[in-house]
């Protein structure tokens, strides 16, 4: 039997202790460099600039519109998928002959971006491009394994050897619509190339895993630095081709005032490309960017052509008339002297016309109506000279003529009365332009829908409009008694 004691004690059991609640952040991991923080006791991601807040306000996403820059975006193959096994994914392997051949060296401009970093699939840890070429043991297996990659082998172009960084041309996909088209769809619109990005490059709602779409559409998606090539073009070679071709035409007729103005304007070119090429622009800035600049470098060089070649003419006319009624020629020819005020306005239509005017009306056409197909072809054209043949040519003729007698007017005339003579010169000479126009655009807009690239044709229209300012300026040359000179008829 077992005896049992009852022990009466005055002391109270310990309390047991009371729980403490989590904290609200404790377990909670924002994605995408988020900070987690306790608003109204729960938990909310914070996001950074490029990114937004899901609706249960616990993750990041990239919003729709928003690309992510490539010094905190990670496109490529999901880490836990290896390259090889993605067959239904095109392979673009780098091109060991680029389809276009800058002419000049392109070591210079072949180089690896130093903010891109790209996730490692073994362990998901990022790195650089350095990292491929880091251990000599492994560079062959590295290269293979990654430069694969769309945007791994266009911010990396050295290390995987990959200079011609491109979309695959004979690519297609089909729209949401079911509509097939190519990669320059998704760069086309300046206005939408963001939103395009988002939708057709990547797999995931964080912008950081690429598609089918991206892996074969590397430059329109963004993986490649699409405008280093130029920038490099700008800031070095341009100011050193003008100085040493005006260095040279100054030894030749003496002349300074022309060159003064020709360095002011080349070196203000690459102070602007030079300012705005490390700025974290979005693609639709950037795009606005090239656009500016290589229309401004090509409408100024063209003016300037264009006003030596009808100071040439002018001199051989006056040869030719001497001769006919002296029997001699001029002892002492007039020397060339650049209109300062003309090829500023020029620089200026450069900017406004060729940059931003003439891109977004071809890319708005485009738009509209894509595709290839001759009906298509045919509609986008005449629309195109319906808007620039008619409109765009009175437009920059105003601007030409305006501009100039303002520049050139004094206190006796007045802003109204300039305005008021362009629009009636404007008005007559309009049906000798469009006869002009009519001869040229038409031809060049089939060969433009049909043949040039979207991403190309900036380049293209600033060259044929530059061309087309050089043809009138010679040819308003032969009209010695026309009071106001026929020019600036450029149009696209």
């Amino acid at each position: 039997m077992k005896a049992i004691f009852i022990v009466d004690s005055d002391e109270e059991p310990a309390p047991l202790p009371t729980p403490v609640p989590p904290q609200p952040c404790a377990n909670n991991e924002c994605n995408n460099a988020g900070e987690c923080e306790v608003k109204g006791g729960a938990a909310v991601c914070v996001c950074e600039d490029t990114l937004e807040n899901t609706a249960s306000l616990d993750s990041c996403v990239c919003p729709e519109g928003t690309t992510r820059t490539r010094m905190n975006r990670y496109v490529g193959p999901p880490p836990s998928t290896s390259p090889s096994q993605e067959t239904d994914s095109p392979t673009l392997l780098p091109s060991s002959t680029p389809t276009f051949a800058p002419p000049f060296d392109t070591d210079s401009i072949c180089e690896d971006s130093s903010l891109f970093e790209f996730a490692l699939e073994f362990n998901g840890s990022f790195v650089g491009c350095e990292w491929l070429t880091a251990n000599s043991n492994n560079v062959d297996s590295r290269i293979t394994k990654y430069c694969v990659r769309a945007d791994v082998k266009g911010a990396c172009q050295s290390s995987c050897d990959n200079c011609g960084c491109e979309d695959n041309d004979a690519f297609l996909f089909s729209k949401p619509d079911g509509f097939e088209v190519s990669c320059s769809y998704i760069s086309q619109n300046p206005n939408k190339i963001s939103i395009r990005r988002n939708k057709f490059c990547f797999t995931d709602s964080e912008c950081r895993v690429a598609s089918t779409i991206g892996a074969a559409c590397a430059a329109a998606c963004g993986f490649c630095d699409g405008s280093l090539l130029w920038d490099v073009f700008v800031l070095i070679h341009l100011p050193r081709v003008l100085l040493c071709a005006l260095h040279l035409y100054q030894q030749i007729v003496h002349h300074q005032k022309d060159i003064v103005e020709m360095e002011r304007t080349g070196l203000a070119i690459a102070t602007a490309a030079a300012i705005t090429h490390n700025l974290d622009l979005t693609p639709e800035l950037q795009l606005l960017r090239d656009n500016v600049l290589t229309g401004t470098v090509i409408f100024t060089l063209g003016d300037y052509a264009a006003q030596l070649l009808t100071h040439l003419q002018t001199n051989t006319a006056l040869e030719q008339s001497s001769n006919e009624n002296f029997g001699k020629g001029f002892e002492s020819l007039p020397s060339f002297q650049v209109d300062e005020n003309r090829f500023l306005i020029s620089t200026f239509l450069g900017v406004v016309w060729a940059g931003i005017v003439n891109p977004s009306v071809y890319a708005g056409v485009e738009e509209l109506l894509p595709g290839v197909s001759f009906q298509l072809v045919i509609a986008k054209m005449l629309i195109t000279c319906s808007i620039l043949s008619t409109g765009g040519n009175f437009t920059t003729m105003m601007i030409r003529r305006f501009l100039k007698q303002c520049l050139e007017k004094d206190d006796t005339v007045t802003y109204s009365g300039i305005f008021q003579d362009c629009v009636e010169s404007c008005k007559r000479d309009m049906v000798e332009v469009i006869q002009d126009d009519l001869k040229l655009f038409p031809a060049y807009d089939l060969l433009c829908y049909s043949v040039i690239p979207p991403s190309v044709r900036p380049l293209t229209n600033a060259l044929i409009a530059s061309a087309w300012a050089m043809y009138m300026s010679i040819a308003s040359a032969k009209e010695v008694n026309i009071s106001v000179e026929v020019e600036g008829k450029e149009m696209q």
